[in-house]
């Protein structure tokens, strides 16, 4: 684990641990090195909180929701317009759900037989719909109009290759046909996302962007051993270079600390975790119900930090990519990987550094080993985060889980309580900025700013 962490803090942090040295490079901004993302229409916000309202669960998915604090529900398939109102008034947006399951036998694909070919659950009277049928076809344009006469803001797509029994090519001409009848039949362009096609086979792009080019932004699915600081950083940057946004869930059930280091993996990098509530995790698995005393206090860490999330773009890391010197140094061996963000272009505001600890445990479990539960010293080069001002640094936390506090939170849509922030001592050593960052729960952000007296 310890030599897994090395590599990837290698790649993300340039972990020189005092031997980087960028005299050769000129003093820069870091927001001047921020990517300028394309923000596809109907993209989450960086601070969105996102859950599945799968079906309802008399109520209980509403309160989960709000115990949550979720600002979006998404992939359902609660085709109802006072519901979906009544989400608008709660201040969520709501997307509706298709999928490649038909239940008529004339709209399905044939076996070599002649007979419906079951989906995946392989339950009788579930067959996967036929993309070339142009009965089906003109039944999915009706299906997707309906969804936006319920008023939905946007259209998920489950399983766009009908679990790859269709050909790519075929589907990708499918998505374009049906979702250009539905912009002529409605007037205008209705937001659409998928899931699978992203990442197939934890490969990026190839013959999944035939199918991706057709949607928007995903809502997609990660497997247990993806949870790592490379396929984070991998994903998100494949994801910026196609000028899409993502949002994960998992195909698997996970425990809770691994639940909390992809939320945290996932913001860090400007994507979100799809709150694992009524979550699919295997065709013959029970529905993932977390709890909110388990993850909650992340996501209203999210909540509470929409200021340092929204408007903040990946910044480039490692020495060659296009600093020309490493922005952070993280100690080798201490099982933390770090990603910057900033404002493009703006030197007026802060730069955030988030922190992920990748061997944390939950926060109710035993505390970490020694070798984990010490500070750990981070050191930042502010000769290319701030031009080589001095810097001043805060540390950002979720505060830990108290229900009273989130359900006021909540009722009052004030969030702030749910994080806390405490200064750092700087020092300087060998021209780095040096903290000591406490203990994370896996995650922190450290904001970082010109000291107020600096010039």
């Amino acid at each position: 684990m310890r030599l897994f962490l090395l590599v990837a803090a290698v790649v993300l942090v340039c972990a020189c641990s005092g031997r980087c040295d960028d005299s050769a490079a000129p003093p820069g901004y870091a927001c001047d090195l921020a990517d300028s993302p394309r923000r596809p229409e109907g993209a989450p916000r960086y601070s969105d909180v996102s859950m599945r309202l799968f079906v309802k669960r008399d109520g209980k998915e509403l309160a989960a929701a709000k115990a949550f604090h979720i600002t979006r529900a998404d992939w359902s398939y609660i085709n109802e317009p006072a519901y979906i109102e009544h989400c608008h008034d709660l201040g969520w947006t709501f997307q509706g759900s298709t999928n490649a399951v038909t239940h008529n036998p004339a709209h399905a694909l044939k076996d070599a037989s002649g007979r419906p070919v079951l989906d995946h659950f392989g339950k009788e009277g579930r067959y996967w719909a036929d993309c070339n049928n142009a009965a089906y076809r003109d039944w999915y344009v009706e299906q997707l109009k309906a969804w936006v006469a319920a008023g939905v803001d946007s259209i998920q797509r489950d399983e766009p290759t009908a679990i790859r029994h269709w050909d790519y090519d075929d589907a990708a001409a499918f998505f374009r046909d049906v979702h250009a009848r539905l912009r002529e039949a409605v007037g205008r362009r209705v937001p659409v996302s998928c899931n699978l096609a992203w990442n197939e086979h934890r490969r990026f792009g190839g013959r999944g962007s035939a199918i991706t080019s057709q949607f928007d932004f995903g809502m997609s699915e990660l497997g247990r051993k993806d949870v790592s600081p490379v396929f984070f950083t991998e994903a998100a940057a494949d994801t910026r270079r196609r000028g899409k946004f993502i949002v994960y869930t998992t195909f698997n059930a996970l425990d809770v600390p691994t639940y909390r280091r992809a939320i945290a993996g996932c913001y860090a990098n400007g994507m979100l975790f799809i709150v694992p509530w009524d979550q699919y995790a295997g065709t013959r698995a029970d529905r993932v119900f977390s709890r909110p005393e388990d993850l909650a206090d992340l996501y209203g860490f999210v909540r509470a930090n929409a200021a340092f999330l929204d408007g903040y773009e990946a910044v480039p890391t490692a020495g060659g990519e296009a600093s020309g010197a490493a922005l952070v140094d993280v100690p080798k061996g201490a099982g933390i990987a770090a990603w910057v963000r900033a404002k493009l272009k703006d030197r007026s505001a802060a730069v955030v550094v988030h922190l992920v600890d990748w061997d944390a445990p939950a926060p109710a479990s035993p505390s970490a080993p020694d070798s984990a539960s010490a500070p750990v010293r981070v050191r930042l080069n502010g000769r290319r985060l701030f031009g080589g001002r001095p810097l001043a640094v805060a540390l950002r936390t979720p505060i830990p889980y108290e229900a009273e506090a989130h359900a006021r939170a909540e009722s009052e849509k004030r969030y702030g309580a749910l994080s806390a922030e405490r200064a750092l001592r700087a020092v300087v050593e060998q021209g780095w900025t040096a903290v000591d960052v406490p203990p994370l729960t896996p995650w922190g952000m450290l904001v970082v700013r010109p000291e107020a007296s600096a010039p």
